[in-house]
């Protein structure tokens, strides 16, 4: 298996309960912690849609997800099921690398910014 073939983002976390799937693609775990990588990610991927006056549904067209999946995962509510479609789909729909996410979200968590 290839290093690309790998999700990002494990299907479980220690310690965290399956969900059952919601039919539109939904979400499998419970809140996200602080100290997970996809918290902060979540919050980069909002701060930078606000900057560019990008909407959730427009986010949510991109992923052909409802808007309602957009705003759980920015508001850290629940693991997405597919954490990689999101990033991607923000990446496509503020036109940039979705490495550009990653960093942002890495400089959030080294400075430890409250959300």
């Amino acid at each position: 298996m290839l290093l690309r073939d790998k999700p990002l983002f494990p299907r479980t976390t220690p310690g965290s309960q399956r969900k059952r799937a919601t039919p539109a693609g939904g979400y499998l775990h419970g809140p996200m912690a602080d100290d997970h990588m996809i918290f902060w990610l979540a919050q980069a991927a909002k701060e930078v849609r606000l900057e560019r006056g990008r909407k959730q549904v427009h986010i949510a067209a991109t992923i052909n997800r409802d808007q309602s999946t957009v705003n759980r995962f920015e508001q850290g509510e629940h693991w997405p099921r597919d954490p990689d479609e999101i990033v991607l789909g923000y990446a496509e729909d503020l036109e940039l690398n979705p490495r550009e996410l990653w960093e942002r979200a890495l400089q959030l968590w080294a400075n430890g910014n409250d959300v």
